[in-house]
């Protein structure tokens, strides 16, 4: 960990308030439009939810009724498909929806924390400590921009996570779209370890391999707090196991080898083994760790090291669906208030997907609702700074003015951001839209009503003197 200490005088702090008002305006105006958009949205998507719930029919997959063309249907039941699945790369093959692959790199993050103190003068002080921790991260981490050297990260990966989906998916007498092939779930894990007779349970001893393995305890860094550790070989009976590459998921998956996966010399003893075939186009080193492969010492974690773990969505995969029937596909129904494709892993009525929607418009309206009025609070208080500056110069002053816009910027919050939710409402809602206006109003006019009545409580006493 490093520490830095910058320290900004009087003058320069007051400059970059006054700098910093009209980025205040730009955040107001733009959280105020954001608002507004959000309660429009919001309202929308609550019409058109309302009118599918009234005019969409529950419908039989298994035939497609012309009489329900152009009109919202809901139906559901089990998403199938007889195309195989493969990852070219890795030469897995399997009858599924969808063959995903994870691609992990265990790399250098770094973290700060600044603490900012007042300065006799008005002067500010920023006390910033950089600390850095090991983590798996699917994203490379630019490292060039670190604040300490000695925390380098890799530039490359030499294999990247991908999807590849079936492209014959059908539910009944219907065609899935890529969009919806993509949306299904859940994942189940692929377990390169998995015996033919346990295609879905836990890693089986194959082959002549041991019911156990013993390996020295790994000697790896301690993970930071919260930081995920990486699985001990001592501890996971099936690190290193033996695996027929070509013998997995015999029954219901139909996997078979790619013709690739002859350039894949896989170590299984833990010894190093080469393959030119990578995003990179350099050699790596891979072994079978866990349910996938390793890039690297699993018993020694170190920066750069890679593992790779592969998923898929099995047929069939109960889902339900609303939208509009067109032809044999399903595309979103267009309400008079916006479109509506509704998808969700499961057996579902029309009700439920509708009640269920209808809770997701609302959750997703209330937070953007909440980042608005934040970002208006800091609007204001940035557009304020200026007098928290100036006021710094004359010591315990800036905090004493600092409490009193923050107190401004709170009402000027409430004031705007629930004048403009109340304003998207009034003409949809008036009996919900009237009282937030109310409200809002009363939030501008308190701290005035107030003060004046401070004022003629001051004057009484001093006549009563």
């Amino acid at each position: 960990m490093s520490i830095v200490t910058n320290t900004t005088s009087w003058g320069s702090r007051a400059g970059n308030s006054f700098k910093g008002i009209l980025a205040g305006i730009l955040i107001v105006v733009v959280a105020i439009a954001v608002l507004f958009w959000n309660e429009g949205r919001t309202i929308k998507r609550t019409k058109a939810l309302k009118e599918v719930a009234k005019v969409a029919v529950s419908v039989d997959p298994q035939t497609i009724d012309d009489a329900n063309e152009g009109k919202p249907i809901h139906t559901s039941g089990d998403v199938v498909t007889e195309d195989v699945v493969s990852d070219p790369e890795f030469g897995i093959s399997l009858k599924a929806l969808r063959l995903d692959r994870k691609v992990e790199m265990y790399q250098w993050q770094e973290d700060t924390d600044t603490d900012t103190r007042r300065t006799s003068g008005g002067g500010q002080e920023e006390v910033t400590s950089y600390s850095y921790q090991r983590v798996w991260s699917e994203e490379l981490i630019d490292s060039s921009s670190f604040h300490e050297a000695g925390h380098d990260n890799p530039k490359t990966m030499p294999y990247s996570s991908q999807s590849f989906p079936a492209q014959n998916v059908t539910l009944g007498a219907f065609s899935l779209t890529k969009e919806q092939i993509d949306a299904l779930g859940p994942n189940v894990d692929y377990n390169l370890n998995q015996s033919s007779s346990d295609a879905k349970g836990a890693p089986q001893t194959e082959g002549n391999a041991p019911d156990s393995v013993t390996v020295p305890a790994p000697d790896q860094p301690k993970p930071a707090e919260n930081e995920e550790a990486t699985p001990s070989p001592a501890k996971d009976v099936n690190a290193y196991r033996p695996a027929n590459i070509g013998e997995r998921f015999a029954q219901d998956f139909s996997v078979s080898t790619s013709p690739n996966t002859s350039d894949l010399n896989i170590s299984t003893d833990g010894a190093a083994a080469q393959t030119p075939a990578n995003d990179s186009g350099s050699n790596v080193q891979l072994k079978l760790y866990g349910n996938g492969y390793y890039i690297g010492d699993p018993s020694h974690t170190e920066i750069g090291d890679v593992r790779i773990t592969f998923s898929f969505v099995e047929t069939p995969c109960p889902t339900s669906f609303v939208g509009q029937q067109h032809g044999n596909t399903l595309i979103p129904y267009q309400a008079k208030t916006g479109s509506v494709l509704l998808q969700t892993p499961g057996i579902h009525s029309l009700e439920e997907m509708i009640t269920s929607a209808q809770k997701e418009n609302k959750l997703i309206a209330w937070i953007v609702r909440a980042l608005g009025l934040f970002f208006i609070f800091i609007g204001i208080k940035v557009i304020l700074a200026p007098l928290v500056v100036l006021a710094d110069f004359i010591p315990f002053a800036g905090r004493i003015i600092g409490f009193g816009t923050d107190v401004v910027a709170f009402c000027g919050t409430l004031f705007l951001g629930l004048g403009t939710i109340s304003i998207g409402w009034i003409y949809y809602r008036p009996l919900v839209g009237i009282p937030l206006l109310v409200i809002a109003v009363g939030a501008l006019v308190y701290p005035f009503v107030r003060n004046k009545k401070k004022e003629v409580s001051i004057t009484s006493t001093d006549q009563t003197v």
